[in-house]
């Protein structure tokens, strides 16, 4: 026992100078594997976005682009007011439509910023026509996602802070379907929007069979109806019982002489389509400084 309590004591005392038994490792002091240090995160290989991710992003930003198609008077083909389509632009200056880069701006969680910066872009244009006396309404649709959202709305009226002016220059179109199958918060956003001043058109209309009194609470000024529609109503007195309560139907997407002389026939005053114009961009010359800005003149209608 005395032997062992003297090894002990040895061994301790060599614990304590850091010393290592042949053959042993002591306890804690084990050489632990090198491991590299992580690069900075600044230096860590981040994927390139796209081209097409990056002028998303310029979008969402404010580099928008607006493009205005005209509806017409049906009699004279004159411009009475305007559908607006925003555009973005790639590299090349290749035009980009919602239904080319919706799905992807969606995905990036930026489809509602773009569509924030095409109506701010839209509300300066009015604000600018209007001191020279030249504005014409301009149809503005929301998208799903916007109607829905009222946060959303809040922070867009607190940014265009509208007046009586604008609220009527301004109109925000929604699809009927959209209102019809919805579970009440498009029409209590539509209320909402309606509270600042703000006017609506009926997209995508299915019938002309319209409850006239439901249209007049929610604002709606206008309803726009296709070709294929008009050509399956029954009724063309329809369109006189809508315009008697203030609202006016528009007939999209004209592409031959035939659709418009059917338009007139049901008593329509107003079309649009490619009969008359494609969408046009504003003029490069006011649009890229921010100036008032109208948009390009069309061989076949003009702005009024």
């Amino acid at each position: 026992p005395s032997a062992v309590d003297a090894l002990v004591r040895q061994y301790a005392q060599g614990l304590d100078r850091g010393d290592q038994p042949p053959g042993r490792a002591s306890f804690g002091t084990a050489p632990k594997p090198s491991l590299a240090e992580p690069p900075p995160a600044a230096e860590i290989a981040q994927p390139a976005e796209s081209g097409l991710a990056q002028v998303i992003r310029k979008a969402a930003e404010g580099g928008i682009e607006i493009y205005l198609q005209p509806v017409v008077a049906l009699a004279d083909r004159k411009a009475r007011l305007y559908e607006v389509h925003p555009r973005i632009l790639q590299a090349g200056g290749k035009v980009l439509s919602q239904e080319d880069y919706g799905r992807d701006a969606e995905e990036m969680g930026l489809a509602l910023a773009i569509e924030r910066a095409a109506l701010l872009r839209c509300c300066a244009i009015q604000r600018k026509l209007s001191e020279r006396g030249r504005a014409r309404a301009m149809i503005f649709r929301l998208s799903s996602a916007a109607i829905r959202d009222r946060a959303f709305l809040q922070r867009l009226i607190a940014d265009i802070n509208p007046d009586p002016l604008l609220a009527d220059l301004v109109i925000f179109e929604i699809d009927q379907r959209e209102i019809e199958q919805g579970d009440g918060v498009e029409r209590d956003n539509m209320d909402f929007l309606a509270k600042a001043g703000f006017r609506f058109s009926l997209g995508s209309a299915e019938t002309l069979a319209l409850e006239l009194q439901e249209l007049t609470v929610r604002g709606i000024g206008y309803v726009r109806v296709t070709p294929s529609v008009l050509n399956s109503e029954h009724n063309p007195a329809a369109v006189s019982d809508l315009r008697q309560g203030g609202i006016e139907t528009i007939l999209t997407g004209i592409v031959r002489e035939e659709d418009a002389r059917v338009a007139r026939a049901f008593g329509l005053v107003l079309g649009q389509g490619s009969l008359f114009s494609d969408p046009k961009p504003l003029r490069s010359d006011v649009a890229a400084s921010g100036a008032p800005v109208t948009p390009k003149r069309s061989g076949r209608a003009r702005a009024a």
